[in-house]
Formats: C-alpha cells, sequence, structure tokens
C-alpha cells in the first residue's frame, strides 16, 4: 500500500514537471495578450487637450499650464506626441516631441528649450532623467511597445473597490529601460491601467506609482484626464489634469517635427484654449 501511495505521488510529481513549461508558456502568451490589449486598446487617431500640471512636495506646489498633442500614425503602433507649455513665463515655449515606432528599440525624443534657441536629442541613457523637474522620467513619456518586455498576469486585486487584472512586465533587455519591471493594476472593461508600480534594479519595493484620478468617455472612447506620478523613495508628486480634451481634431503631422518644435511654438495653441 506504501508503495502504491509512494509511485502514485512520484507520477502526479513528474506529471506536474511534464506540464510546468506549457504552464509557463500560456502564463506568458496570456499576458502578452493583455499587453496588446491595454497597447492597442480603442482611442481617437488624435487629441488635444490643455492641461494644468501640478508638482508637489518639499512643503510647495507649483502650477504649470500646457498643451498635449497625440497623433497616431498610418502604421499600427506609430505614434507621435508633443507637450508644450504655455506658462509660467519662464518655461514658456518648452517643448518634448516624441516619436515611437513599432517594434523600434527607441523612440525619437527631442526636447526644446527656448532659453537655448535650439533643440537637443535625448539620448537613451538620459531616460531616467527627469523632465523639467517633475517626477516623470523622459522614459515615462514614451508609447512602450509589448514586443520589449516578458508580461506574466499575477492573478486579479482590488482597487478602489474595483476587480482589476495585474500585470507584471519585464524588460527582454534589462539596458531598454531605467525599471526592472513593472506590476500595472488593468480595468479588464477598458484595458486601462489604473495603477502602475515601478520598480528599479535592486529595489524589491516600487520607487514611482502611477495613479489614474478619472477616466472619461469622450465620444467612444475612454480616456484618461486625471493621473499622478508619485516618487515613493523622494515623496514628491506630479498630477496631470485635463482641462479641455478633444478627439479627432485633424491635427497637421507637421506640428511632430523638429522644425515645428522650434518654428511654430505658440501658433496652434490659440485654436484649442479652453
Amino acid at each position: 500500500m506504501k508503495n502504491r501511495l509512494t509511485h502514485g505521488l512520484l507520477a502526479q510529481v513528474l506529471l506536474l514537471l511534464t506540464l510546468a513549461p506549457a504552464l509557463v508558456a500560456e502564463a506568458s502568451q496570456d499576458g502578452l495578450d493583455l499587453a496588446n490589449k491595454i497597447h492597442y486598446r480603442p482611442r481617437p487617431n488624435d487629441q488635444v487637450s490643455f492641461s494644468v500640471m501640478t508638482l508637489s512636495g518639499s512643503g510647495m506646489g507649483r502650477t504649470r499650464e500646457l498643451f498635449q498633442y497625440r497623433l497616431d500614425g498610418t502604421r499600427r503602433g506609430d505614434t507621435a506626441t508633443l507637450i508644450r507649455f504655455v506658462s509660467p513665463r519662464d518655461i514658456a515655449g518648452t517643448g518634448l516631441l516624441t516619436n515611437d515606432f513599432a517594434g523600434s528599440d527607441d523612440s525619437d525624443q527631442w526636447v526644446y528649450l527656448p532659453a537655448a534657441g535650439r533643440e537637443r536629442r535625448i539620448s537613451s541613457d538620459r531616460k531616467g532623467g527627469r523632465f523639467l523637474g517633475s517626477d516623470f522620467y523622459f522614459e515615462d513619456l514614451r508609447d512602450r511597445d509589448p514586443r520589449k518586455d516578458t508580461h506574466r498576469i499575477l492573478g486579479q486585486a482590488e482597487l478602489d473597490g474595483k476587480k482589476m487584472w495585474q500585470l507584471e512586465s519585464t524588460p527582454l533587455d534589462p539596458e531598454n529601460s531605467v525599471y526592472s519591471k513593472r506590476i500595472g493594476w488593468i480595468d479588464p472593461v477598458t484595458y486601462t491601467p489604473m495603477r502602475l508600480d515601478y520598480y528599479e534594479r535592486g529595489q524589491a519595493t516600487p520607487v514611482k506609482r502611477w495613479l489614474v484620478g478619472k477616466i472619461e468617455l469622450l465620444g467612444k472612447f475612454w480616456v484618461v484626464t486625471d493621473r499622478t506620478m508619485t516618487d515613493l523613495q523622494a515623496g514628491t508628486s506630479t498630477r496631470l489634469q485635463d482641462v479641455r480634451t478633444l478627439a479627432d481634431q485633424s491635427v497637421d503631422a507637421n506640428l511632430f517635427t523638429r522644425k515645428a518644435l522650434i518654428d511654430r511654438a505658440q501658433l496652434l495653441e490659440k485654436k484649442w484654449q479652453p
């Protein structure tokens, strides 16, 4: 009887060892499927927002006003974004242009500082730099291709009383990201990351956290209009609230060029001023 039980237990262990690689592969595929649904979720072809950025920490807050533009390319996965500050006066005209290309290892990212009078390319080794002293790294302002990471569904977790999918994403190339991994709380209806915890190498706890404060239905698309990035180590945070958001405005593709980054600093903003 004892031998029969031993052999039965051994058979179960061998079966589990045989199935383990298949189960891991299935979990990985499910994670990639979810990551693709997040990355390619329905959204307007282009979008314009007038926003307020509030930097908090060290006992004081600073407020900035800016425009955000986005245009999807003709090839699936290509996206261009432009951030342009209009106040306060000392940073007015400052812009950040990002062009993300499907399947590319890196983004083409340029910052324009009026005081310098020229644009400057953000190199890949500066992706962990803070954008204008905010809690957003340059990498946070890029549209990351799911193929750059391995993805694993950790299960379900609650956020504000709602059940979310919890997704772990780890860079395939550790040098391709300032983060060692990201864990997201994903809305199962809209496939929107409602919370993202960012980890850095050698850290057992997250160093930063992205939290969505508001998501609105813009036409037939769900759009995030209030979000906060918090530096959990420094105790600072940056909140970005959209005052006005418009979709499918036929935004000119020429806006997302280095020439426009310098030459057309304030020409288009008046059209969408709230």
